[in-house]
């Protein structure tokens, strides 16, 4: 089982957190478990969004079954996200139990099972979570208004997602 802290991905087992070996943010980099850092951790954050694990850093960049054969100690690597012929990207959130907020992960497809964590803080709480739609992916009007208290307003304090629906707008 993993959990979920502001995008660390926690082993509850070890205490580690993953990482992607060497710290670069480059595809075809294996996955490993590695102490977490407090800074220069942009190897060890990660998003979740449509079905894909992500680098926080860098969305283009997803977790991914190397050979894209889901057996049991396949690896896992980063790699470029695939829009076709990526079942071996895709991974699905499973609650597991009365675990207190921790999820199982089963890869796409199989649905086995390997590991797990809840989403990230941000897809949990999120700013523009609308009823019916539980990972709180904003609607326009949501960028809309996140733009207007961040460039108009320039309301200070402001969490992470809304920052980010306000740059969202602007381009």
């Amino acid at each position: 089982l993993w959990s979920n802290d502001n995008g660390f991905l926690i082993n509850k087992k070890s205490g580690l957190v993953l990482d992607i070996r060497g710290g670069e943010l480059t595809g075809d980099k294996p996955i490993i478990q590695y102490a977490r850092k407090m800074t220069l951790a942009h190897n060890q954050r990660w998003g979740y969004h449509d079905g894909f694990i992500h680098v926080l850093a860098d969305p283009r960049l997803v977790l991914d079954i190397r050979g894209g054969i889901s057996k049991e100690g396949s690896p896992i690597i980063l790699y470029e996200r695939k829009h076709q012929n990526n079942a071996n990207q895709q991974w699905v959130l499973e609650p597991y139990g009365n675990t207190g907020g921790q999820y199982g992960v089963a890869s796409n497809p199989t649905q086995q099972t390997i590991g797990g964590y809840p989403p990230p803080p941000g897809y949990q709480q999120n700013a523009y979570q609308q009823p019916g739609n539980t990972w709180g992916v904003p609607r326009p009007e949501d960028l809309h208004e996140a733009h207007r208290e961040v460039y108009k307003e320039r309301k200070a304090h402001l969490s992470h997602e809304v920052i980010a629906g306000a740059a969202a707008f602007e381009v």
